[in-house]
């Protein structure tokens, strides 16, 4: 199984509207790239907004002596007040460009997706946005002594610890040691290091597991659009035999173990796709759908799910064969940034998704003209709007797989899972 990611990637935004006051679509990036890009969706009736946001150990790190600094008793997550300054920034001045700071919505991709699920259930960002996009994120999963994908959330004092080893690494006795260090020398020496560069339930910023916090409706109820791609984890450095694959997923999932590798199955030979799958699904199908099923029990607020699949079709002979939509591969067709190799069908589905975005920050809903309906989600409904050729509506995919792992999930944040997790 891959490793959890050490760093928050930097894929998040905010939406809002101009001259009548447009939407605003707030998106934090470390830095604009091309394919994020977002001119082709201003276009569309919206202005778009995107910030940095501290990453790695400044973004992330904490300690003992700073969760003593200030009043609430809370360190780590640096990166996640970047992102709230930043919707506070927007309600501030986004008017002075057009905006309407009483429309603005978030979005991200990968570790910006799950920032918007975060900020959906920080107390810190209430009032601050009316609607949320995430694509391939959320954070649903119960927190871990050391992070797994879809199980990436440490306590504080977990985290404490893991900044306390680092600074004995570095031979720093005190916090007014670590800031003597040059902040070049801070993130080479942090290199590879665990627990340093993500969020953590800090009990302020982020209160408790997510999961918990919808359950007792804690959170900020907007509309939100969210969804994931067919084949996540090819993305992700998946096992490169059957019995890697077997081995690692004994180790992750004790018991459960068994009954996951029938729920996706390898090969004799290969690890194919059913494989890869429990990788995309533990990480962001299982939390995407979740997040919508929470949504829909516990909010006013409606959810829309969608699924990606647009690629080629590799022929039977090719090394690709089998394969199908990676991670973040969605991102060029929501921005309109093909490539000079898009197919007819690619505009298409591009033209469609970046209609629905905007129209999603616009109203709180994907519909509108000239594109298909997209029915609201929800179990009596569990209906999924399909980027495949065409734009079109279908139910989940692999349900009973998801139900498997929802099962190992229910179990780790019972008493004897949690202990699991906890590595004792």
């Amino acid at each position: 199984m891959p490793k959890a990611s050490t760093t928050m990637p930097e894929k998040l935004g905010f939406i809002s509207e101009p001259p009548k006051r447009v939407s605003t679509i707030l998106l934090p990036l470390c830095s604009v790239v091309p394919v994020n890009s977002g001119e082709q969706l201003a276009k569309k009736g919206v202005v778009f907004v995107s910030i940095a946001y501290r990453v790695g150990p400044l973004g992330f790190m904490a300690h003992p002596g700073l969760t003593a600094e200030p009043k609430n008793h809370s360190s780590g997550n640096y990166g996640t007040l970047d992102m709230i300054a930043g919707l506070q920034w927007v309600q501030k001045n986004i008017a002075a460009f057009g905006g309407n700071p009483g429309k603005v919505t978030i979005m991200g991709e990968s570790a910006g997706g799950i920032a918007v699920s975060q900020l959906c259930a920080s107390p810190l960002a209430k009032g601050l946005f009316q609607g949320a996009i995430s694509e391939s994120g959320g954070s649903f999963g119960p927190t871990r002594s050391i992070g797994m994908p879809g199980e990436n959330m440490v306590l504080l004092a977990d985290a404490e610890r893991a900044g306390e080893a680092y600074a004995k690494t570095v031979g720093a006795a005190s916090i007014a040691d670590l800031r003597k260090l040059p902040a070049d020398k801070l993130l080479e020496t942090a290199r590879g290091q665990q627990g340093l560069g993500w969020p953590i339930v800090d009990g302020w910023a982020i209160p408790d597991d997510q999961y918990r916090l919808y359950e007792a409706k804690r959170y900020n109820d907007t509309p939100i659009l969210v969804g994931y791609n067919s084949d996540e984890g090819a993305s992700f450095s998946p096992p490169r035999t059957p019995e890697a694959y077997i081995t690692a997923t004994r180790q992750r999932y004790g018991p459960f173990a068994d009954t996951l590798l029938k729920l996706y199955p390898t090969a004799e030979t290969v690890v194919p796709k059913t494989a890869r799958d429990l990788t995309r699904d533990a990480a962001f199908g299982w939390q995407t759908w979740t997040w919508a099923r929470l949504q829909s029990k516990t909010g006013k607020s409606k959810a829309f799910l969608y699924y990606f699949d647009q690629h080629p079709d590799y022929p039977a002979d090719s090394p690709r064969a089998g394969f199908g939509s990676p991670h973040a591969s969605e991102m060029s067709y929501v921005f309109q940034h093909l490539n000079a190799q898009a197919t007819p069908e690619d505009h298409v589905i591009s033209d469609a998704m970046s209609t629905y975005w905007t129209n999603f920050a616009k109203r709180g809903d994907p519909n509108g003209e000239g594109v298909p309906k997209w029915l609201a989600f929800s179990d009596a409904n569990p209906s999924v709007m399909y980027f495949s050729k065409t734009a079109h509506e279908g139910p989940v995919p692999n349900t009973e797989a998801l139900k498997g792992l929802d099962a190992y999930f229910a179990w780790r944040r019972a008493s004897e899972g949690a202990k699991f997790g906890s590595g004792k």
